[in-house]
C-alpha cells in the first residue's frame, strides 16, 4: 500500500469514511487499517 501513503500527507492519521458499509468502501476501509490508519465510518 505504498502508493496510498505516498499521496496522503503524513500528518493525516485518522481517514473517515461515508458509506463504509457498502462492498467497495468496505474493502476500502480494510487496505487503509492493515496501510496503519485509524478508520472510523459512517
Amino acid at each position: 500500500m505504498n502508493l496510498a501513503q505516498n499521496r496522503v500527507p503524513e500528518k493525516v492519521k485518522t481517514i473517515h469514511l461515508i458509506a463504509i458499509c457498502g462492498a467497495g468502501m468496505g474493502a476500502l476501509a480494510g487496505m487503509l487499517k492493515e496501510a496503519g490508519f485509524k478508520v472510523t465510518g459512517s
